[in-house]
């Protein structure tokens, strides 16, 4: 099992960190079916789905082999990236009859005499427990013959030989194809690739909640400063657990014309992954913030069952009343007040609210607690930016007056030309490191979850 902290740090390090190769955009153009044009930036993920036929396998394919277009749609790289396109359906049927044609070949007796002429790659333990974790499997050794390719310019054709915590050895030919897949994809992953990954329906072979499992273990295994994630897919499942993705909607006509279309809730309404709606009431942008990055950080929404909706009073706590009165007017919502836990302290929660209300987790609001971690901890604050931009952080820290600073972050903003909530969210990390903080943000969600069953 892979603690959701660690999970957590991947997706944020994939997400905010600036890439230097990959994909920049895609852009479908007018056609004589496709009547209207769209150009998409892509970030650090991008998820294609569609129709079987739309295309999506088609742009995959073009995109690895160098080319900037598929019938209209024309795409962008950066310079000196390269791609490579990984399909597990294509993967297992490959090493299949690579295996079956070598041991034809030689003869199975032979064949096993030539794989002593290997030296096997042992994979380390860590990679043992990714596939484990993603298969629900309890292999305790996997050795990967790199066996030569029939073709020179082919890649090398690995050969496993598994043992479990029972004692059971099994080799390739005795795996199942989620087995062979999943086991390959961890080896290339860790041990080959270089390259952006263009990911043709990782779904394939894997149950649901597999699926979940395989993103989060792609998300670790990615160097994040390098590698662009871009994943063609029919699974809702894996759109849901790649949550930081791009994901745009391709629709193919006669003619080798295509439409795309990025607009998220057309696209999450098509895939089927709409859920009952709450809203979710908070004073001010800085408490929505804060509230933000604890639905990203402990899944909020999965936990809860509904798809959250955060919305911040425009002048603090005294228009929560108005809000929460109007919003009584509405059907098909459930709705719960989040108030800073300043007001709990001074005992300023109004009678009206108390039963649909509850309180942030920390000691006072958010931006005084951040405010007042950074203090304490401003070496661990320094070491989160980025090399270029530590002395200017450590400078500041050593006139501003941190906890009674209420521009702290927008001055800091300026000087880095860091956005001021990518900054609040460092600090935001930083706090969460103290287990009390952490825990109270557990208890927090529980009582949230109590609430919007009652």
């Amino acid at each position: 099992m892979f603690r959701s902290a660690r999970i957590g740090d991947s997706f944020r390090k994939l997400q905010y960190s600036k890439y230097t190769s990959g994909l920049e955009y895609i852009e479908s153009e007018k056609g004589q079916l496709a009547i209207s044009e769209n150009k998409i930036e892509v970030d650090k993920t991008l998820v294609l789905f569609g129709l079987n036929g739309s295309g999506k396998t088609q742009l995959l394919k073009e995109l690895s082999k160098g080319n900037d277009s598929l019938g209209n749609i024309k795409f962008k790289a950066k310079d000196n990236s390269e791609f490579y396109y990984f399909s597990p359906s294509e993967l297992v049927v490959s090493i299949k009859n690579s295996i079956e044609n070598k041991t034809k070949n030689f003869g199975r007796a032979l064949f096993e005499e030539k794989l002593n002429e290997y030296t096997p790659l042992i994979l380390a333990e860590d990679e043992i427990k990714k596939i484990n974790y993603i298969l629900a499997t309890d292999f305790s050794e996997i050795l990967v013959y790199e066996l030569e390719a029939e073709q020179p310019d082919e890649p090398e054709i690995p050969y496993f030989i598994t043992t479990d915590s029972s004692g059971d050895v099994r080799c390739t030919s005795n795996l199942s194809h989620g087995e062979k897949y999943i086991i390959t994809l961890v080896w290339f992953l860790k041990y080959k690739n270089e390259s952006s990954l263009l990911f043709d329906e990782p779904e394939t072979y894997l149950y649901p909640a597999a699926q979940k499992r395989l993103i989060e273990v792609l998300v670790i295994l990615m160097d994040p400063y390098r590698n662009q994630i871009i994943v063609a897919t029919h699974s809702k499942d894996v759109i849901k657990a790649l949550r930081i993705a791009k994901i745009v909607n391709i629709t193919k006509f006669r003619k080798n014309e295509f439409l795309i279309n990025d607009d998220y809730e057309d696209n999450a309404s098509i895939m089927g992954i709409i859920r009952p709606v709450t809203l979710l009431m908070v004073e001010d942008a800085k408490s929505r913030a804060f509230l933000d990055f604890i639905r990203d950080e402990f899944n909020l929404d999965d936990r809860i069952g509904k798809q959250s909706i955060i919305i911040s009073a425009k002048n603090g706590f005294g228009d929560i009343n108005k809000i929460y009165s109007s919003i009584l007017d509405f059907d098909g919502f459930s709705f719960s007040v989040i108030l800073d836990n300043d007001l709990e302290v001074k005992g300023e929660i109004p009678k009206n609210l108390e039963s649909i209300s509850l309180t942030l987790p920390g000691k006072m609001n958010p931006e005084y607690d951040i405010l007042e971690v950074i203090n304490r901890k401003r070496e661990n604050f320094v070491s989160a930016f980025q090399s270029e931009h530590q002395y200017t952080v450590a400078q500041f820290l050593q006139t501003a007056i941190v906890c009674d600073d209420h521009d702290f972050f927008v001055e800091l903003s300026k000087l880095t030309e860091i956005k001021e909530f990518d900054i609040f969210k460092i600090g935001f990390q930083i706090w969460l490191e103290d287990a009390d903080n952490r825990r109270g943000c557990e208890n927090f969600i529980r009582q949230l979850e109590s609430n919007l069953q009652h």
